[in-house]
């Protein structure tokens, strides 16, 4: 994909032998991983004029220049939209992988703290692991309880209201009185759209409201708590949380009077120590239900948005179009519903992020 006659000359021209750097495209078994080496701001450029977006879409993602946030850009990022960042780095750089955090689907791996990390893809299993073997049954129950079933209850009702009461109501007419046409036909249009609008709600859930409410992570639960000025923990608790992180990935977290001084810079390596913590607690049965919990209650908010819309759509269209009294009854309900949902946002997420974060601390305190 890199580097193209352009970014070369650019390379020539202004010493920068980084615009010169290889960005390769690895697809096996449906699964595509980008390697980026050192990749600048002006290789991403390049990409999108030659390949266009859809061709930087990946599910695992090798961040450019040991991590650097300074390499890319968040709507080139968008535009791969991974899964998995892995970050090529060691002890003695300092970038802010709070960064990627805030970018990837699900997690982001350095080999700073956790060694050599692998990728494997076969016939018989698509596995990214490192050296502690990731619990995919946990990811698996993640993705039904906290997308699949929020967008299920928030989404694919609506959708299904009108599929039944307008769509499969076509459909028979056009297929006959086939057995199970109705059925057939609801069934299809809802598991079509499960995953589109599970992924949309996550989104919306994230980008609009979580990060919203909570300022990037700057200002989440788990970030807060750590804080001194923060009155859930006692100091003596604050500081035997530091010396802990100290010890597991020798990193410094700011002092009360450090804090005092620049509570910003003190928010953001909070943030950057607690992606370590989490990725030292996954596989943690009890961490992971209040997670799903969290997550569940984040995109089902999400979700509420969409589902606000369509009911809303659904009302006018049986009412205008086709009447259909019980449909527009029922539409009503829905949209009761999701209006509540969205209203309570912000407490909602509050509390459930509360609850994560004093469980995150307890087990993270509490491991041997």
């Amino acid at each position: 994909m890199a580097p193209s006659q352009n970014l070369i000359a650019k390379a020539e021209e202004t010493g920068d032998y980084n615009h010169c750097s290889y960005v390769l495209m690895i697809e096996h078994l449906g699964i595509r991983v980008l390697l980026s080496g050192d990749a600048t701001k002006e290789s991403w450029k390049d990409i999108l004029e030659y390949h266009g977006p859809e061709a930087l879409d990946a599910n695992v993602f090798l961040a450019p220049h040991h991590g650097s946030s300074d390499n890319i850009e968040k709507d080139v990022f968008s535009h791969i939209d991974p899964e998995y960042v892995v970050v090529s780095d060691h002890h003695g750089h300092q970038y802010d992988y709070a960064y990627y955090n805030q970018l990837a689907r699900e997690q982001v791996y350095s080999t700073k703290h956790f060694g050599n990390i692998t990728v494997e893809v076969s016939e018989h299993t698509k596995r990214y692991s490192q050296r502690e073997t990731d619990n995919l049954m946990m990811v698996d129950q993640y993705s039904l309880k906290a997308r699949y079933a929020p967008a299920i209850l928030t989404i694919i009702i609506p959708i299904f209201l009108f599929n039944h009461f307008f769509v499969s109501v076509e459909f028979s007419k056009f297929v006959g009185e086939i057995f199970g046409a109705k059925v057939l036909s609801n069934l299809t249009i809802s598991g079509i759209c499960l995953y589109f609008f599970s992924e949309l709600g996550r989104m919306i859930g994230k980008n609009l409201f979580e990060s919203r409410f909570f300022r990037e992570e700057t200002e989440i639960p788990t970030t807060n708590f750590a804080l001194f000025s923060d009155s859930t923990y006692s100091a003596e608790y604050k500081n035997k949380f530091r010396e802990r992180v100290w010890a597991d990935f020798s990193q410094s977290l700011p002092s009360e009077e450090e804090e005092e001084k620049n509570q910003p810079l003190a928010r953001t390596k909070i943030v950057e120590a607690m992606a370590l913590v989490r990725k030292k607690l996954m596989g943690n049965k009890f961490l992971l239900q209040h997670n799903i919990e969290y997550g569940a209650m984040r995109n089902a908010i999400g979700g509420a948005v969409l589902g606000l819309l369509m009911s809303a759509a659904n009302i006018w269209f049986f009412s205008k179009i086709v009447a259909n009294p019980l449909a527009v009854t029922l539409s009503w309900c829905t949209l009761g519903i999701y209006f509540l949902l969205v209203a309570l946002s912000k407490p909602i997420i509050e509390f459930y992020g509360r609850n994560y974060a004093k469980v995150l601390f307890r087990e993270y305190m509490g491991a041997s």
